[in-house]
């Protein structure tokens, strides 16, 4: 008689009976810009209320905005669906559909654990079984999906039809095998005394497990499944204390668990889990994890897993992930791996090799740091943030959608950059400084091909040298590469600079110079130490677009040493200030240029 109200109770949720309370609870969204689901999900962080939906009813992608504050769930669901739903409720969670007319179909989900209780039962009566649970990033619990990233619901209207009218054999089976049943459980635990009651429900195959796990027994001691004491059939209950020398599956644990192989637990494991090889845990994990290789969770808040090759929790949140290998979490506080890391949030992600997540506060890796969103990425050779990214420091290559810092030793790309340092740096539009060698701009930057003649005096019989340059960045800090030829000397050189502009098309640039003297156009060659630094104040008159004319003085400074094999005198008509110290000749004049901007 206890199977059979043990059976009532479980099937009788499924007509939907329920109460309000849920709807009472009071929550508060700031939410800008995005999806329904995210919203939903944010309801069920705050108040363990998970939500089941149809696609064909819902439209969980759709875009949304809501700011509300401590307003019951019922009104934030109104703001966030409109007119024309209704809310069913059972046990924690709600059922979102649309209000039903006479010939709507109505899609109706389940409590997990009771349909995994019901499979047996139905399955020699109807085809229709359960054949998956899928839990989706909101809570939303379907069964018979296609795949877990997009669960599809399907219409139960015929099987419910079915259901409801073979329930009265459902019932008449279970009551014929009860006695059967029970003497069977009897057998198998060496216990007289044990009777199911309460602690399981009647199936009509008594050798598959039956329960949740929810009842609890102090210690199961286990040799290798299925041989332990002082009972079998130790995955229908959850322990405090399970030991296993070799494999052990429980129906739970809620204290601490051993296992010399492998641990497996059908339901929530709370605690610590402890084993050889593997743990395995289906259900939501609460606590700590520790295997030889590998951690796998379906859903939880595990506080630290730490295993030698991987970790894994698909559906729920890690403190921390430690491993030789791979981690991976839906969110995760710390992760630290040897190869990579997973999450698709993450605070600190440290790995030897990759390290991806959708956001994440600090990533380090020695070879790759990929994210939707980074405040800080640090690696050896790529970051790559197809977001926001607030600072990158690599040795190769950083590139980011939106950057506020990239430091790299080679390149930096960015759609929208702040500060870039590196040798090359590529921005569509930039609100910040390029500093490096090459930096390209597409937007609002600095092209300009530039062809100059500099006096080494402002004497008339100076010769001026002929100089070409091209200047790359933006206004405010622009950089150029630059050669020039006078006689027999050749000069090659860098140098940078800042534009003021002031209105209309004057302005003023302001620019430091640094050029290697050889007489050979094959500087590479030639072995002298020959330098000369310039300060350039040019004023400029922008006559067209591509076409700008400018001039003005140059402060100049030249040394060179005389021990050197090519020691190269520029000839000047003057100088305001020449001095020879040890091998080291140095010359001060100031000239002028002039020339063209293309």
């Amino acid at each position: 008689m206890k199977r059979l109200l043990t059976l009532c109770a479980v099937l009788f949720p499924l007509w939907g009976l329920g109460g309000t309370p849920l709807l009472e609870k009071t929550v508060t969204l700031h939410l800008q810009n995005q999806a329904l689901e995210a919203a939903l999900s944010e309801i069920t962080k705050q108040t363990d209320i998970r939500f089941s939906y149809s696609p064909q009813a819902i439209d969980a992608h759709r875009t949304i905005s809501i700011e509300v504050k401590n307003v019951p769930v019922k009104k934030a669901l109104e703001q966030l669906l409109g007119n024309g739903y209704e809310y069913k409720m059972s046990g924690t969670m709600i059922i979102l559909r649309k209000n039903q007319t006479k010939n709507e179909p109505i899609a109706e989900t389940r409590n997990p654990a009771q349909d995994a209780a019901l499979k047996p039962i139905l399955a020699p009566i109807t085809p229709i079984t359960v054949k998956k649970i899928c839990i989706s990033n909101s809570g939303v619990i379907t069964l018979d999906c296609l795949n877990d990233i997009n669960p599809n619901f399907f219409n139960k209207t015929k099987i419910e039809m079915q259901m409801k009218k073979q329930l009265a054999a459902i019932i008449l089976a279970s009551a014929m095998t009860a006695g059967a049943a029970q003497a069977q459980d009897s057998a198998a635990s060496g216990d007289p005394q044990h009777t199911p009651g309460a602690d399981s429900i009647v199936t009509a195959d008594a050798s598959l497990p039956a329960t949740s796990g929810d009842s609890v027994r102090p210690i199961i001691f286990t040799l290798f499944y299925p041989f332990s004491f002082p009972e079998l059939h130790t995955e229908r209950y959850t322990y405090n204390v399970a030991l296993s020398w070799l494999v052990g599956l429980n129906g739970g644990v809620n204290q601490f668990e051993l296992g010399g192989i492998a641990n497996i637990n059908r339901f929530a494991m709370r605690g610590t889990q402890v084993a050889g090889i593997v743990n395995i845990s289906p259900g939501k994990v609460t606590g700590v994890q520790a295997a030889g290789i590998a951690n796998l969770a379906l859903s939880g808040n595990a506080k630290v897993q730490i295993a030698g090759i991987t970790n894994i929790i698909l559906l729920g949140n890690a403190k921390a992930q430690i491993t030789g290998i791979t981690n991976a979490a839906k969110i995760s506080d710390v992760q630290i791996a040897g190869c990579a890391n997973g999450v698709d949030t993450a605070k600190v992600q440290v790995t030897g090799i990759v390290n991806t997540a959708r956001e994440a506060d600090v990533q380090i890796s020695g070879i790759v740091n990929a994210a939707m969103q980074s405040r800080v990425q640090i690696t050896g050779i790529v970051n790559a943030s197809l977001g926001r990214n607030i600072t990158q420091l690599a040795g190769i290559v950083n590139v980011a959608d939106t950057s506020g810092v990239q430091l790299t030793g080679i390149l930096n790309v960015a759609r929208h950059a702040g500060t870039q340092i590196g040798l090359v740096n590529v921005a569509d539009t930039s609100s910040g400084v390029s500093i490096g060698l090459f930096n390209f701009v597409r937007r609002g930057g600095l092209h300009e091909f530039e062809v100059s003649g500099r006096f080494f005096s402002a004497s008339q019989k100076a010769t001026p040298d002929i100089s070409v340059a091209y200047r790359l960045g933006m206004p405010r800090f622009y950089t150029f590469v630059e050669m020039s030829y006078n006689k027999d000397l050749w000069m090659q050189g860098l140098g940078f600079g800042t534009q003021i502009n002031f209105a209309g098309k004057h302005g003023l640039d302001i620019e430091l110079a640094s050029q290697r003297v050889t007489t050979n156009a094959r500087f590479w060659e030639d072995d002298g130490d020959n330098q000369l630094q310039q300060f350039r104040l040019l004023y400029h008159y922008r006559v067209a677009k591509y076409f700008t004319l400018f001039g003005g003085p140059t402060l100049n400074f030249y040394f060179t040493d005389t021990n050197k094999a090519k020691t190269i005198n520029i000839p000047t008509s003057y100088t305001i200030f020449e001095e020879q110290y040890g091998n080291i000749l140095t010359k001060w004049w100031i000239g002028f240029s002039v020339g063209v901007r293309l």
